[in-house]
């Protein structure tokens, strides 16, 4: 078997390849790809934060086993406005501000990890409402987790997110 490799087109290819740096498209969606590695741990990580924000009852439903997306309902305490640009950042996390604050966390999600890599993975929407809110609001995000559509609709305090073409930059997990 691996006498057979040394004349694979692949192998040969990368011996004659030097060491670049990626660019920063390529790399956003490879650290996507290693902080949601799968549709088991892109549900795990919505449902962590329904439970982090309250809910009471979290609903689930997977379109085609999850292939073509998912839908994640709570009855939480919604977003806040205020947060809404920051939901999908990057590091952007509202429970710990240094690493000592790791000895104390006692929510399931602190790293702000998970919401930027979905968005990477896949078209996102949120609907979100709060007790204080009259209407819920309804975000859609690019890529990079910005807000490219806002909208006011109606629907109960909690959180929605559905996620439709996942994976739509790994063809490699479309196949699983």
């Amino acid at each position: 078997y691996f006498d057979n490799m040394k004349d694979s087109p692949n192998l040969q290819s990368l011996k004659k390849t030097s060491l670049k740096q990626l660019n920063k498209k390529t790399a956003h969606y490879i650290e996507a790809a290693q902080a949601i590695p799968g549709i088991s741990a892109c549900v795990k990580e919505l449902i962590e934060n329904s439970i982090d924000a309250g809910a009471t009852s979290v609903s689930i439903k997977l379109l085609e086993y999850g292939k073509k997306g998912l839908i994640v309902s709570d009855n939480g305490h919604g977003i806040d406005s205020s947060d809404y640009e920051n939901i999908t950042k990057k590091h952007a996390t509202s429970k710990i501000s240094t690493y000592d604050d790791l000895e104390v966390v006692s929510s399931f999600g602190f790293r702000g990890e998970a919401l930027a890599s979905i968005c990477a993975m896949s078209d996102v929407t949120l609907v979100t409402k709060t007790e204080q809110d009259t209407l819920a609001t309804q975000l859609t995000f690019d890529d990079h987790g910005h807000i490219i559509e806002k909208t006011k609709l109606a629907r109960a305090t909690g959180t929605m997110i559905s996620l439709e073409n996942m994976f739509k930059h790994f063809p490699v997990r479309q196949k699983h």
